[in-house]
């Protein structure tokens, strides 16, 4: 699971800096929480429609823009069990 970043919604890199409000810090958090949970998911294979149920989103479209940054990364893992699968 090299190379994975943590994104925002709107696909910008995260900072690490946080409001000092402790409500912000705390929001903020859950947020992380819930991405993280989500991208992790994703790249052990969950699928994107059970991501998306354990989210709470009420389309996967909002589930799969969120998350695109992790799409390359299953799509090689799809590639290279596609070649395991033909090379036996």
């Amino acid at each position: 699971m090299t190379g994975l970043r943590h994104f925002n919604c709107d696909s910008t890199p995260c900072s690490s800096s946080r409001s000092s409000s402790s409500h912000a810090n705390h929001k903020a958090i859950i947020h992380d929480l819930r991405h993280s949970c989500a991208t992790l998911l994703l790249v052990q294979g969950v699928s994107p429609r059970v991501v998306m149920e354990v989210l709470g989103h009420s389309e996967i479209a909002l589930t799969m823009n969120a998350y695109s940054h992790v799409v390359p990364e299953l799509q090689r893992e799809a590639a290279q069990r596609m070649q395991a699968i033909l090379e036996r």
